[in-house]
This record gives C-alpha cells, structure tokens and sequence, in this order.
C-alpha cells in the first residue's frame, strides 16, 4: 500500500509541475453484468455488451501510462468476472497501483477466495444500504443484507489473517422514507469491524433514459431537506482515513451549498480524458459517468494512438466547456489530483444555514 500511496503522491506533484504525461487514474467498468435488481439502478438491464475487455487487454492498455496511479474497479457485478482475480493480482500486486473496487457483496466465497490470493491489499467498498425487508425489496434480492453482513464478516477475518492493509468500507445509500436504516445499520458495522460508512445520495446518474443534461440539473430537484439530513448525518461520521475524510467533507461540502445555497463552490477544472480516463467493459473510451456517449474504442488501438483522434480530441474541447457537475465518480478524480480535497478537512458542514429552499 506504501508503494501505491507514493505513486499517487508522485503523480499529484507533477501534475502541479506540469509534467505529467499520462493519466494518474483509470475507471474501469469491467463488466456490465450484475446479480443485484436494484430498482434505483439500471445497469443491470443493459444487455448491449456482448464482448468484453480480456487481462490482457487490460495489461496492453495500463502497461505504457508511467503515471497511474489509482485504478477504480466496478461494474455491474466485478466479481462475476471469471478473471477478476488475474486482473486484480496484475493491478494491485505487479503494479502496485492503489486499487479500490466496488461490490454488492453478493458473492462471499468468490470475494474471500479472490482476495486471499492477493499478496498486497486494496481498498473494497460494499454496498449496503440496511436490513430487512426494506433492502430486500430496493435491492431485488431475497436476504441481501444477511448475505452482505456474512461476506463483511468474513472479509474482516481476512484482513486480521492475511490483508492487514486492506481497507473496507461500507456504501450506505440514504433513502428518506427509511431513515432508521442508518441507525440500524451503524452499530452492527461497528462491531463487526468495517473501517468506513459511507453515505451515499440517491441521485440518477445510472438512469439509462436520462439525458447528460438532466443529469447535470438533477440537483437542483433533490429535496432541500433531504439534503440537510445527509449532510448532518455525514458531518460527524469518524472516518478512520484522514484522505477518505478529506475527500468526503469535500464532497458534502459542494452537495450542501449547491442545494441549500445555491452556490456552486467548490468548483474544479475537470481533467477528464486527459489526466483521468474511464473505460467500458467491451474496450469504449467514454468522456465521463455524465457524459457516456463512445468517444472511442480501445480494443484495438492504445490509449495514446486515441488521443491524438479528432474524436477525442473534440470530447476535450466539450469538457472544456461543460459548465460542470457534482457527482462524486468526477468530483474525486479532479479534486484527488489538484489536492483540492485537502480543503475539506476545513471546509464548515452545517446544513442549518440555508439561503435556498423551504
């Protein structure tokens, strides 16, 4: 972990130098499928992804960038890739790259089995959102959380006997008509030893029908009060990694002020497609989680060969332009290499102070 966290903050130092010539993280979707139904998610319904990306793929396309340093694993489902061990032990073991990838949970031998055969650790986030009915119902499955909890349980005896380093966080998606998950779900997470929570607000970022544009506005339609319950929920929550801290308090910080404030601070200078890159399971290059049109595809060719593209070169010029969002899959990359995020750690959460809304 060591080696990965110097990577980063070498990458940090030449982007502020302006010498950086690679990107410093990749977003990889590796796969489409998912085991979950969850009803606030439609990636689970996309079947346009027959073919995707193999390890080696992978290995021709990260093996030339000198600069990366972070790689984001999700999907759908990554578990549910036959390979996601080979892939991961190339990433977090040959690379040494600091590795987070996201999981439902579902797939507790296959999670436990997979990271126990990796000789460095990673950071994993799970997602759970309570217990009970309630998530049964949200999630699509029958038992999920009493599935996740075992999974989380034996991923933290892992960690004691072999992963000393890893990192596991919990994902907790806030609802507003279930406000009493949170509590439930607090103290059970504690005792079982998960380092993090993680409060999530529910937004349409993977709504498949929604526009780049409607999702772009869509903060101007969350429910001011909903917002001031997140926040002062998040505001005093111990996190145990100062950066993760940071990076939070950033986070909440442009989420409270745009919503009950109207003010669009902080902002960043968004990096997308030059000093970050996110990647689809069957090789297209696409500008951001906004804006996912196929500027490219890299099945075939290097990343740099795509760079020097008209078609990627035109996606710069439109996220030169882009009058910005506030969803945390592009807020942490931009605030993550500008060290911006660091300012949270002083930013003021109080979600009292309104100037907009009821």
């Amino acid at each position: 972990m060591s080696r990965a966290l110097f990577r980063l903050a070498r990458a940090m130092v030449k982007h502020h130098l302006g010498m950086a010539d690679d990107p410093y993280l990749a977003a990889l979707v590796v796969t489409w499928h998912c085991n979950a139904r969850c009803t606030f998610c439609d990636v689970w319904k996309d079947r346009s992804i027959k073919q995707e990306l193999t390890v080696d793929d992978y290995r021709r396309l990260l093996d030339p960038l000198s600069d990366l340093a972070v790689v984001k694993v999700t999907g759908g489902e990554p578990f549910l890739r036959p390979d996601i061990g080979a892939l991961l032990r190339y990433l977090v073991d040959e690379r040494h790259l600091l590795v987070q990838v996201t999981s439902n949970g579902l797939l507790t031998a296959r999670i436990v089995d997979t990271l126990a055969r990796l000789r460095h650790p990673l950071h994993l986030c799970i997602s759970l959102d309570g217990f009970g009915p309630f998530v049964d119902e949200r999630r699509g499955i029958p038992g999920y959380s009493e599935r996740v909890l075992e999974t989380l349980r034996q991923l933290v005896d892992l960690k004691r006997r072999h992963l000393p380093g890893m990192f596991l966080a919990v994902n907790q998606t806030l609802f507003p008509d279930h406000p009493e998950q949170v509590a439930l779900l607090r103290e059970p997470l504690r005792a079982i030893g998960v380092d993090d929570i993680h409060y999530g607000i529910v937004h349409n970022l993977f709504d498949a029908e929604a526009s780049p544009e409607a999702r772009m506005r869509y903060w101007t339609k969350l429910d001011p009060d909903y917002v001031a319950w997140a926040v002062a929920l998040a505001r005093n929550e111990p996190f145990t990694a100062l950066m993760r801290r940071a990076t939070y308090r950033y986070f909440l910080a442009g989420v409270q002020n745009r919503v009950l404030r109207g003010e669009q601070r902080p902002s960043f200078r968004c990096q997308a497609l030059s000093r970050y890159f996110r990647l689809m399971p069957n090789g297209d290059l696409v500008t951001c989680s906004v804006f996912r049109q196929r500027v490219d595809n890299l099945k075939e060719k290097s990343l740099a060969e795509a760079c020097r593209g008209e078609a990627v070169q035109a996606a710069r010029r439109q996220v030169v332009t882009c009058p910005g969002c506030w969803f945390g899959c592009e807020v942490v990359p931009n605030a993550t290499i500008s060290g911006a995020i660091f300012k949270g750690l002083f930013y003021r959460l109080d979600p009292s102070i309104r100037t907009k809304g009821p």
